[in-house]
Order: structure tokens, then C-alpha cells, then sequence
């Protein structure tokens, strides 16, 4: 099963609405935060998708909840936007919540910038701007390939097929 993460799209629906036709055989997509209004506008072009979204910062007349524990393909994932657990600062927070909540992989947003590692055996993954990437970057996003007995995550760089 394959999980299409995204976070931080700032308004910029289309690249999100291209890389959801480009994953056909996405299970589910979750929006992590800023802004959570667009994730609710690209669902509607795709209503037979699953589409959980979190809030962030930039999120404030959401009824988006801060976090997410679910499972998905047999594994616990906590989702957050990031902020209330200052990530910009390290993953120590972050790490701690995932870990209350009995989480095998924990992810999260608000950097802007991708990332992807083990922490205390927690998987984390951070799918980077979809939409307001910094110094020049590639918009990127993550994929969470699932199955009960292993998982890879994939860091995904969105390059325009089509100029609007």
C-alpha cells in the first residue's frame, strides 16, 4: 500500500493535483499542514482517494486536528504539521510524541526541507514544500510504500510537466 505525502503547499494546488495523477496507485494521500484548504480543493478532483489532513501554523480557521494516529498497511504512523514540536529546533519533541503514541514512523512538515532517517526506531520522514520550497529547491514529496512485515520511504522531487 502506498502512502502520498505532502505538506506545506502555500496555495499551489496544481502541483499537488499533478503528482496524485502521476501515483495512480496511491491507497491514501495525507496533507500535513499550511495549508490544509488546498488539500480539501485538489480531494475533490480525486473523491475516490482517502485524504486525511493535520493542520499547521498557517492553518488557523481549520477544523484540521493538530496530529494523527493511524495505521496504515498493518503499521502505526503519527502525523503532525511540526510546529508544536519545534522541529526546527531538533526531533527530540516529535520523537517523544511519536513514541507515546506507540508509532512506528512519525511524519511531519514546517522545515520546508525533505528529510528522511531512523530515529530510535522510528521511522521519520519529512516530504519537504510541495508548494514554498527555500534556497531554490525542488517542490518535493514523500511516498510510503507499506506492507505489515517492512516499509520504504521515498523522497520525491516535483518537477512542472505542464506551465499554467
Amino acid at each position: 500500500m502506498k502512502l502520498l505525502i505532502l505538506s506545506d503547499s502555500h496555495s499551489q494546488i496544481a502541483p499537488m493535483d499533478e503528482v496524485l495523477r502521476d501515483h495512480p496507485d496511491i491507497a491514501m494521500a495525507i496533507h500535513l499542514g499550511d495549508y490544509v484548504r488546498d488539500a480539501n480543493i485538489v480531494s475533490k478532483f480525486h473523491p475516490s482517494l482517502p485524504f486525511s489532513t493535520v493542520a499547521g501554523n498557517g492553518d488557523f480557521l481549520s477544523n484540521a486536528p493538530l496530529r494523527s494516529i493511524f495505521e496504515f498497511g498493518g503499521k502505526t504512523i503519527f502525523a503532525c504539521h511540526g510546529h508544536e514540536y519545534r522541529v526546527k529546533s531538533g526531533l527530540s519533541l516529535l520523537l517523544q510524541a511519536a513514541r507515546d503514541a506507540g508509532a512506528d514512523i512519525a511524519l511531519f512538515g514546517h522545515t520546508h526541507v525533505p528529510y528522511s532517517d531512523y530515529h530510535d526506531g522510528i521511522y521519520v520522514l519529512n516530504p519537504g514544500s510541495i508548494g514554498s520550497p527555500p534556497g531554490g529547491r525542488a517542490p518535493s514529496y514523500g511516498i510510503l510504500d507499506v506492507s505489515s512485515e517492512r516499509f520504504n520511504g521515498t523522497l520525491c522531487q516535483y518537477h512542472a510537466k505542464h506551465s499554467l
